[in-house]
């Protein structure tokens, strides 16, 4: 392309080499896979090896199935002692990130508000009296309503107008979402963030 116009004759030949290219280092591949080679250590030369260094040795069965060992059930259940254990360690855990979590939530959640994203969906969620509150960017919060039907409003008031998340507070350990549209407010307690499935 010259000046902005076309050399009609270039684009045919361009097209024709770069196909002879493809061909040429097509048949080299497929003729050098069938000699067996290998690029060699020294000098990268082609080295052609036997057909038996190229297989595997053939695998020896000896014809009885194997044989999982047996473990007894009682090894198997965790006793009440183990479960504590279990416990305070998930309750450390818990209260070592729990700071990290709420930061991560608060950055989040205040992006929604001075973003003004309006929430897309309500889903179902995993647990009891928990939905999953779905934003138009993609954020996904795991909620659970203060009354029965907070969740039932917040449908219908997606359905009617546009609902968004207008604030939103942190007491203690629970963050306390307040939801708006144009015809009412509903206020949902966060659970945390979610993903889709």
């Amino acid at each position: 392309m010259a000046n902005g116009h076309r050399v009609p004759h270039t684009d045919g030949v361009a097209t024709a080499l770069i196909v002879v290219a493809l061909l040429i280092g097509g048949l080299g591949a497929i003729r050098w896979r069938r000699r067996g080679g290998a690029i060699g250590p020294a000098g990268g030369k082609l080295v052609d090896l036997p057909a038996a260094a190229v297989k595997a040795p053939p695998l020896k069965r000896s014809g009885k199935k194997p044989t999982l060992p047996v473990v007894p059930a009682d090894d198997l259940l965790a006793g009440s002692a183990d479960v504590d254990d279990l416990d305070a360690v998930f309750d450390r855990v818990l209260e070592s990130h729990s700071r990290e979590l709420g930061i991560l939530l608060a950055s989040r959640l205040q992006r929604l508000v001075d973003r003004r994203v309006p929430v897309r969906a309500i889903r179902e969620a995993p647990g009891t009296s928990a939905a999953r509150v779905c934003f138009a960017d993609g954020t996904i919060v795991l909620a659970r309503g203060v009354v029965p039907g907070d969740f039932v409003r917040i449908a219908w008031g997606i359905h009617a107008s546009s609902v968004w998340l207008e604030g939103f507070s942190r007491v203690d350990a629970t963050t306390r979402l307040d939801l708006r549209w144009h015809e009412g407010r509903v206020a949902v307690v966060a659970l945390g963030l979610d993903q889709p499935d």
